[in-house]
């Protein structure tokens, strides 16, 4: 489950922009630690392939 719409206006701030509600199903359904852990491990590559 991808970020919610209305939660992808800024997708690089860390401020909730947009329907609350929306924000703590994406919470509530596991999705945001899921796509934080992509995240990190996508930094992770672009670090190795720096160094």
């Amino acid at each position: 489950m991808p970020l919610p719409p209305e939660l992808l206006e800024e997708p690089e701030e860390t401020t909730v922009i947009g329907d609350v509600d929306a924000f703590m199903d994406y919470v509530a359904s596991g999705q945001a630690e899921r796509d934080w852990h992509e995240r990190i491990a996508l930094r992770l590559r672009e670090l190795e392939e720096l160094f």
